[in-house]
């Protein structure tokens, strides 16, 4: 679909029963569209961290809520301290303060610590409940936010505890990489040349010929390195 100047890429990961769509846009204007053809309950719970929260959370939760979604917005402490079992429970008790049910949706606005934590909070809650991705960073973008990774830490220990839970789909807002460090991007773009020199030598000459554009946000040279 066009959006503006650009257009919204959807992409499938195909694992059969578990295929789930992955849409790369450049705003948040089709996030409500995306998750009615995902055909979920209205009622969703939006966990986001404190810094994502600042920039992010209101456009996100406007889309949502224009389009018919009833919207529960939970901030944790922004940061790898952050993933362990006790941020989980209190996510578990604001979901249980909700009354959510199994057709009830959480939803991770932030980066890769957001994702993991949220998507263990909805492989374990109910046993399955409905989790979406909406990765802020470079590095979720590509990366953590697909495959189905989720967990947290444990006793000093990184990911010890966790699943593999896939999302019921992926929301890219490239644009969200505007409102990072710039150590944040370099931490990304690692990723996503190290992906480029391990399968695909035309992606990574792509990176290569159109590096200034990323780090200046060109909005369709974002949208072709994360899909």
């Amino acid at each position: 679909r066009k959006t503006g100047w650009f257009y919204m890429f959807k992409l499938n990961v195909s694992l059969g029963e578990r295929s789930y769509p992955i849409y790369v846009s450049t705003d948040f204007s089709d996030l409500g569209k995306a998750l009615s053809q995902a055909e979920i309950g209205k009622k969703t719970v939006l966990v986001t961290d404190e810094n994502v929260n600042l920039y992010h959370s209101d456009e996100c939760e406007k889309a949502l809520t224009v389009s018919g979604f009833e919207v529960h917005k939970l901030v944790i402490e922004a940061g790898e301290k952050s993933k362990n079992l006790d941020t989980v429970r209190r996510i578990y008790d604001f979901m249980i303060d909700l009354k959510l049910e199994r057709n009830s949706t959480i939803i991770a606005l932030g980066g890769g610590v957001v994702g993991d934590i949220t998507g263990f909070a909805a492989a374990t809650f109910l046993r399955g409940i409905n989790f979406i991705q909406i990765p802020t960073t470079l590095l979720a973008q590509a990366d953590s936010s697909v495959g189905g990774k989720v967990g947290v830490d444990f006793r000093g220990a990184k990911n010890i505890i966790g699943a593999f839970y896939q999302p019921k789909l992926v929301y890219v807002n490239v644009n969200t990489l505007k409102t990072l460090p710039l150590r944040e991007i370099k931490a990304g773009m690692a990723e996503v040349v190290k992906h480029g020199i391990n399968m695909d030598s035309e992606f990574f000459d792509y990176i290569d010929y159109n590096t200034n554009k990323i780090f200046n946000f060109d909005e369709s040279v974002l949208q072709y390195i994360t899909k």
